[in-house]
């Protein structure tokens, strides 16, 4: 599977639970602050929009071609992403916090390999973005500079 799809494929992770610690996880407040606490609980992906960095018009949401993802993120600074397409599933999990408006992952199944996303919280709606990702968009074999997009509703 491709970078893209292994994390908040997972994203982003997607995808996404985070170690709490320090200053990286202010206390929730009236400050308009966005902390891990704040992430806890089960999202369902409702779009993950991969876009080609070369031709912005070239899109593809996976959600819309089957794929399902499922993020937890737990009280213990952890997540839990499980992505699921026709030809099977993937669950990644470690370690997760919040830095000011990222989102810092460490997929420890993958050599601990950290992803930082963007993210933004209204409500009930969590979205990532990943700038740094690849994505085979023609299905030919051939994975481009991709921006990825997803958006999750608390379950």
């Amino acid at each position: 599977m491709k970078r893209s799809h292994l994390f908040l494929l997972a994203v982003l992770v997607t995808g996404l639970s985070f170690a709490c610690g320090g200053d990286d996880n202010p206390v929730s407040g009236d400050d308009g602050v966005t902390t891990f606490d704040d992430l806890v609980g089960t999202w369902n992906a409702i779009e993950d929009v991969f876009t080609n960095k070369a031709n912005t018009s070239q899109r593809v949401d996976a959600v819309a071609r089957g794929q399902q993802t499922r993020l937890k993120f737990s009280s213990d600074g952890r997540f839990e992403m499980t992505i699921s397409a026709s030809g099977g599933s993937i669950t990644l999990k470690g370690p997760a916090r919040v830095a000011g408006s990222k989102l810092i992952v460490t997929l420890e199944d993958l050599f601990n390999f950290e992803v930082e996303l963007d993210f933004t919280l209204a409500g009930n709606r969590l979205t990532t973005t990943d700038r740094d990702v690849e994505f085979d968009f023609a299905a030919d074999g051939n994975e481009l500079p991709a921006t990825q997009v997803t958006v999750y509703i608390k379950a």
